[in-house]
């Protein structure tokens, strides 16, 4: 349960009818989670409107690295992909196994 309270100085409320107050559960309750998504996505656009130089430079080093981090994840995939394709180091099929289990399957 979570109860929220706005300042008297605050115009509007996202409460209906203009509430000043409102108790509820965050994920139950539709008017306190709507408040709760609306305020986070309204905060972060503000925050990157409002960054100075050096916070836009900073954050852009962050956003490439993570870009940079992925590539290699993709990278890493396709290689261990291509490995484990059925081809051996000279680019041919391997051949199966032959043989059954050598276990009895104890599932049956």
């Amino acid at each position: 349960m979570l109860s929220a309270t706005y300042k008297p100085s605050d115009e509007k409320t996202p409460f209906p009818g203009n509430k000043r107050e409102h108790t509820g559960c965050i994920l139950c309750d539709t008017i306190m989670r709507g408040t709760v998504v609306n305020f986070w996505l309204n905060k972060k656009k503000k925050a990157v409107e409002e960054m100075t130089e050096e916070e836009k430079k900073i954050a852009e080093e962050a956003r490439k690295k993570k870009e940079d981090k992925k590539k290699k994840k993709e990278e890493a995939m396709a290689t261990a992909n291509a490995a484990t394709a059925g081809k051996g180091a000279d680019g041919e099929k391997k051949k199966k196994a032959k043989g059954g289990p050598k276990a009895p399957n104890k599932l049956t």
